[in-house]
């Protein structure tokens, strides 16, 4: 449930993405999709928002309110209240702005009260579209496990740029834990082509080296592996 003014803003009641996924959703050159995506899993280092029907980016029970466009700046707050399974009240904002060919964002998310107290991550992002191709740069640290007492960082460096009638699309990722170690990095490639305004063609293509932590369960630790996807996508 919304309700939004021009003027003053929108206040919004509900299970809804926190404040926090709205700036790695828009530093993912692959939007969360696809084999080359980092994906929240990926670019919030390990943590995940709780809510009563698993963890992810979503919180349910969300009083959010988010400001009006102010020349290019808006910020947007949000509490989500516990139920019954014990994930705590989470409490998240953002600051972005978006004007011309640049894009900043930060985000922050904190859990507490709860059998995740202390866990959450905190992430900054910077875009720059140079018109033939958009350089991206992300980072996070989370924090997770027992009293949010393990640390973890992911680093993303991506671009997008227009190739014909499509886009092509390039991500790196690293994730890096508290004990030390590498869990894995990440590449992807991409590109989209599109017959209309609403349909488009696609292929993917990424290589993962877990390294000594199997962030990804298809493949066991210290493997690599590469996957490959193509098809065809319309938005009704």
């Amino acid at each position: 449930v919304q309700l939004t003014s021009a003027a003053a803003g929108s206040v919004y009641l509900g299970r809804e993405y926190t404040p926090a996924f709205w700036v790695q959703l828009k530093s993912d050159p692959f939007g969360n999709d696809g084999v080359g995506q980092t994906g929240v899993g990926i670019n919030w280092a390990g943590y995940q928002t709780p809510s009563p029907t698993g963890n992810g980016a979503r919180s349910s029970n969300t009083v959010g309110y988010k400001t009006p466009n102010l020349g290019g700046l808006t910020a947007n707050v949000a509490v989500s209240l516990a139920e019954s399974n014990g994930q705590g009240r989470g409490l998240g904002f953002n600051a972005e702005y978006a004007a011309g060919p640049i894009y900043a964002g930060l985000g922050y998310e904190k859990i507490t009260d709860g059998t995740f107290d202390g866990q959450g991550v905190v992430n900054v992002a910077f875009h720059y579209d140079l018109g033939f191709v958009k350089p991206m740069v992300y980072f996070a640290k989370s924090k997770t496990g027992t009293n949010g007492d393990v640390s973890n960082k992911v680093v993303l460096l991506s671009a997008s740029a227009p190739l014909g009638n499509g886009v092509l699309k390039f991500g790196f990722s690293k994730v890096s834990y508290d004990a030390g170690y590498d869990a894995h990095k990440k590449v992807g490639l991409g590109y989209n082509y599109n017959l209309s305004k609403r349909t488009k063609v696609y292929a993917f293509y990424t290589q993962v080296d877990n390294k000594d932590n199997a962030v990804y369960s298809v493949s066991a630790a210290g493997n690599k592996f590469s996957s490959f996807a193509a098809g065809v996508r319309h938005n009704f």
